[in-house]
């Protein structure tokens, strides 16, 4: 063997050590981070909370990731009652169809087991709240009027299982949330079987849709769902309460 041949058979030798000692370093590192992105999943999982959608909107249009998942688990949503928490109607308008409408919360209604509780607010506390929620917000309350129409014309038929309560206290978060017709319900746990998503309101946000929505599911393999028990408590005794209390009020 030459001396340049040594040369090039000792050169070559390194750089393939080098190259399989970059390879191990890479593979140990993807480990790493696929272990801490599980770990991370199992935090979220554990609390309720299955991911956040960074428009909210995108939850209400089922588009996204999160979206398109709470539009499986709707589809598939066949015994339930169904809370939604508004400030005004028309957060929801895209499922505000008519019973005619596939997929739209009457016609759920009307071939299912699905009842709704619909909790919102009159012209004037909408105004006040509105003040809050959004910088320079327009006077609208023409524009609102309407979506206390869209409520009454979207559940017209179907009144023994659609409640529509008036509000007039304060709203901290929009929310809908799906709650299974279970045997087993306590007021502490969310059944197995629930999911939906909220909405945190922003003090002064710059932009209506510039905030994040929460998309929660119940899991069977959590033993402590401890953010969505929050949130399923917080909506269940708002509406008892507030019904005993007379905070809401039912329309006709």
């Amino acid at each position: 063997m030459t001396l340049s041949s040594a040369i090039a058979f000792i050169v070559g030798s390194l750089s393939s050590a080098a190259l399989a000692a970059g390879a191990g370093w890479l593979l140990k590192n993807h480990f790493l981070v696929l272990i801490s992105e599980a770990r991370r999943r199992r935090q979220e999982l554990s609390s309720g909370l299955y991911g956040v959608e960074e428009s909210w909107a995108d939850l209400v249009r089922f588009s996204g990731s999160y979206g398109k998942r709470l539009k499986r688990q709707y589809d598939k949503s066949k015994s339930a009652t169904w809370y939604f928490v508004t400030t005004d109607p028309h957060g929801f308008a895209p499922w505000l169809g008519r019973e005619s409408e596939p997929r739209s919360v009457a016609y759920k209604v009307k071939n299912s087991d699905i009842s709704v509780v619909w909790i919102f607010h009159q012209a004037e506390a909408y105004l006040l709240q509105r003040r809050m929620l959004v910088v320079n917000a327009p006077e609208d309350g023409v524009t609102y009027d309407a979506g206390t129409d869209l409520l009454r014309n979207a559940c017209a038929t179907c009144n023994d299982r659609w409640d529509v309560l008036s509000s007039t206290v304060p709203h901290f978060y929009l929310a809908f949330l799906s709650v299974p017709n279970t045997a087993q319900q306590s007021g502490e746990r969310a059944p197995n079987g629930t999911f939906g998503f909220v909405l945190p309101y922003l003090l002064a946000p710059r932009s209506y849709a510039a905030r994040a929505g929460l998309y929660f599911e119940s899991s069977s393999e959590s033993s402590n769902q401890f953010l969505l028990d929050y949130y399923y408590r917080s909506i269940t005794d708002f509406v008892r309460v507030g019904v005993e209390q007379g905070w809401l009020n039912k329309v006709n």
